[in-house]
């Protein structure tokens, strides 16, 4: 309830345009977590609190993952996170979370592998909208501020008038990604990682 505060807080704040100092990242180990700390938008490191926090207020996850040397991580940062335009639509209408792909190999396969189910070359950034409950709606790698503000503006009016409909793609991409994976044995659905 507290994330969900601040986020709706820093939302109000960057509308009016005001930016927060500093989101949860600040409070990171990994260097290129700390690195979007002063982004406008409200991230949240992967973790425990990401679960509670998005399906109490039934918001979609917006989803960044990445590592501190990656050039094009860099780029989308400053071009596409750092506009206030993009910021206010992530912190109104999204649970924002940032991952570096370097302290979870373990996620990153798994998004890796949803990438190459989505059709999509796979590299970083990778960027996704997931459901409450953790599955895949849409994916790419880098994308433009305007495609992705266009994008999440979409994204988040269906959620808002037809969620059913989003819910039933992402269930018909979560079977189609699990057809498409090579079966190990410490391999947990997507939506199962959200408690590690």
């Amino acid at each position: 309830m507290r994330r969900r505060l601040a986020a709706l807080l820093a939302g109000a704040l960057l509308a009016l345009g005001v930016a927060a100092k500093e989101n949860e990242l600040a409070r990171e180990r990994s260097p290129y977590l700390r690195d979007n700390a002063r982004s406008p938008v409200w991230w949240i490191p992967w973790g425990e609190g990401l679960a509670p926090d998005s399906r109490s207020g039934d918001r979609l996850v917006f989803l960044s993952i990445g590592y501190s040397s990656c050039h094009w991580c860099h780029v989308m940062a400053r071009e596409s996170f750092d506009d206030p335009g993009v910021a206010a639509l992530l912190n109104r209408g999204f649970v924002s979370v940032k991952v570096d792909s370097e302290e979870r190999p373990d996620l990153d396969g798994r998004l890796l592998a949803r990438l190459e189910a989505l059709g999509i070359s796979p590299g970083w950034p990778m960027n996704f909208v997931l459901t409450p409950q953790g599955e895949v709606i849409w994916g790419a790698t880098y994308i433009g501020r305007d495609e992705l503000a266009a994008t999440l503006g979409r994204l988040e009016a269906r959620w808002r008038t037809d969620p059913s409909r989003l819910r039933r793609l992402a269930a018909a991409r979560e079977r189609q990604a699990r057809a498409a994976e090579v079966p190990r044995r410490d391999a947990i659905p997507l939506a199962d990682a959200y408690s590690r």
